[in-house]
């Protein structure tokens, strides 16, 4: 775990939205991290999931991006469950809302750069004011619907 500890502040310098990285905090019990008061400060949890169970980190209520090893260090068993028994939960289906197989990273730290940015793109759009003038509209609308307006954020 260490050595991607140590990889964060590389991902913060690539970086060209705002990021912070808190304390790396470890357990064996996902359970033990809801009290953390970490957890209320920050927007999304990066989980390592090194062996251990992780079920319950998606009731947090917070945007979760799991780092899996694979090539580059001991297999875990979490490679093997993360789809079948976390997000399918032992079915055909994805169970889980709000976390995806999207949301696996793995052996890719630089993979998790896209995910932070589309994060922080999110957070920042989240409960915001959209007006338009001239109306909302896109590519798929007829030329005679489509036009270009003004569009300010608040």
């Amino acid at each position: 775990m260490q050595k991607y500890c140590e990889r964060l502040p590389a991902v913060k310098q690539r970086a060209d939205y705002p990021i912070e990285f808190l304390d790396v905090s470890a357990c064996t019990d996902v359970k033990q991290l809801k009290a953390h008061p970490d957890i209320q400060k920050c927007d999304t949890i990066l989980l390592y999931g090194a062996g251990h169970d992780i079920f319950g980190i998606q009731d947090f209520g917070k945007d979760v991006i799991v780092f899996q090893r694979w090539n580059s260090g001991p297999v875990y068993r979490h490679i093997i469950t993360i789809s079948a028994r976390f997000l399918r939960q032992h079915t055909d289906e994805q169970m889980l809302s709000g976390i995806r197989n999207s949301d696996v990273v793995v052996d890719n730290p630089e993979e998790l750069d896209w995910r932070f940015r589309a994060l922080c793109g999110l957070k920042n759009t989240r409960g915001a004011k959209i007006i338009t003038i001239g109306g909302a509209s896109g590519w798929s609308q007829s030329s005679q619907e489509n036009s270009l307006g003004a569009v300010y954020c608040a």
